[in-house]
Parts: structure tokens; C-alpha cells; sequence
């Protein structure tokens, strides 16, 4: 069995799928086609229930079974369908990449002018747990690209955890910055601590680099204040 044909297959029958049940419905015909004995324990899968009810029921079969086998694989991407998530998930798990371990934060973002964006607590909710916060800010007014930009309106503000160094949460406002969230919500999800960050090298002259001067500040080291 080719995965690599396999994969782009299941990914066009999720990506044609007018809606979860039908691709469900195609790729367990595709399956039964092109997997042969693989395909045997979905038939313990019954597709009358409810969508979630479905997916539960896949997800279960996917915990039990040997991990980065092809019959998981398969399983990862007919769960994923139901999900009505497409396959992305198969091409990871085919990968051998576990995307399991960890969990993401979610960012908010307003498109107002100026923008606004967070991700993970705010200053109250960081101190309401009895956490020692540290914060850090900087204001656009002091970054060479907002200058140049004439957009030097709002500011980044960043909280980590005292003792562990870990990024809480990060508020921000100015240009741009629905983008510069990104940055945040990736650091938080791989646990990098605030001395990773400041690791970091930050292209000049960018509006990330305000980003790098919030951290550095968090940690009172600031360049340019």
C-alpha cells in the first residue's frame, strides 16, 4: 500500500465531502477498497449514531491500537473526517509527529483599528491564582518600524510565571498586531520559558522586535525603554 497516494486520496475525499457523514460514508467505501484486512474492526463502528457518538467510538479504537501503525493511520484519518476536520491529522500521524502531547491556547483577536489580540491569562486572572507574575511592556511609540510606519499607537504586555519562567498570557494592541499573537500562542504551546524568548533573535527593524522588548522587560533587562 502506497501511504503517500493513500494520504493525497484522503485528503480529496475530505476536502469533496459535502458534510461529515458523507465523508465518513466515502472513505470507509475507499478504505474497504484499498486496505483490505486493515479495514475489518470498523465494522464494530456503528455509523447510524450521531456524528460525535462516531467519533467516540473512533477515537476509542485509535487509543487500543499499536501506535504509527498503517491501520492507525487510516483510523486517524476517518476520524478526522467525522470531525468534518479533513486529514490533516493522518499526515502527521503518518509522520510520526504526536499531536496528542500537547494543547494549544487559544488566541482572541479584534480587527478594530487598532487591533487588539490576546492569548492565555490577563494580569488579574494570572494573580488570582496566587501566582508571583512578572510583567513586561512595551509601547510601539519606542519601535523603528511602527516610527517609520506612522503607526506607533498601543503597546505589548507580557506575564510569566515567577518561579517556572513560563509565558501566562500576552495582551496586545497596535499594528498588526492579530499577527504578532502568533508568536505568543506558539511559545505557550511548545512551553518555552522567558529566557528561550529572549534567545530568540528578533529581525530589525520589525514590529516583533516590540514583542522580544516586552519579554525583556518582563525580566528586567529592557534595551530600549
Amino acid at each position: 500500500m502506497d501511504l503517500a497516494q493513500s494520504f493525497d486520496d484522503v485528503v480529496e475525499i475530505a476536502a469533496r465531502a459535502k458534510d461529515a457523514r458523507s465523508g465518513m460514508t466515502e472513505l470507509i467505501r475507499y478504505l474497504s477498497a484499498t486496505a483490505g484486512e486493515f479495514i475489518a474492526p470498523l465494522q464494530a463502528v456503528d455509523i447510524s449514531e450521531d456524528v460525535s457518538q462516531v467519533s467516540q467510538q473512533l477515537e476509542q479504537l485509535v487509543r487500543t491500537e499499536p501506535p504509527r501503525n498503517t491501520l492507525n493511520a487510516f483510523y486517524f484519518g476517518l476520524f478526522d473526517a467525522v470531525d468534518e476536520t479533513g486529514a490533516e491529522r493522518l499526515g502527521y500521524y503518518i509522520a510520526g509527529v504526536d499531536r496528542t502531547a500537547r494543547e494549544s491556547p487559544i488566541p482572541r483577536c479584534v480587527y478594530s483599528e487598532p487591533q487588539i489580540a490576546s492569548v492565555g491569562l490577563t494580569e488579574p486572572q494570572a494573580r488570582a491564582t496566587a501566582r508571583d507574575v512578572r510583567v513586561g511592556r512595551y509601547l510601539f511609540r519606542n519601535n523603528g518600524k511602527a516610527i517609520a510606519a506612522g503607526d506607533t499607537d498601543g503597546f505589548i504586555k507580557v506575564l510569566f510565571d515567577a518561579d517556572s519562567d513560563r509565558l501566562l498570557g500576552a495582551q496586545l494592541i497596535g499594528p498588526e498586531v492579530t499577527e504578532l499573537v502568533q508568536g505568543f500562542v506558539i511559545a505557550m504551546t511548545l512551553g518555552a520559558t522567558g529566557v528561550d524568548l529572549i534567545d530568540c533573535v528578533f529581525t530589525h527593524p520589525t514590529l516583533s522586535e516590540a514583542m522580544h522588548e516586552a519579554i525583556l522587560a518582563a525580566h528586567g533587562v529592557p534595551l530600549h525603554m
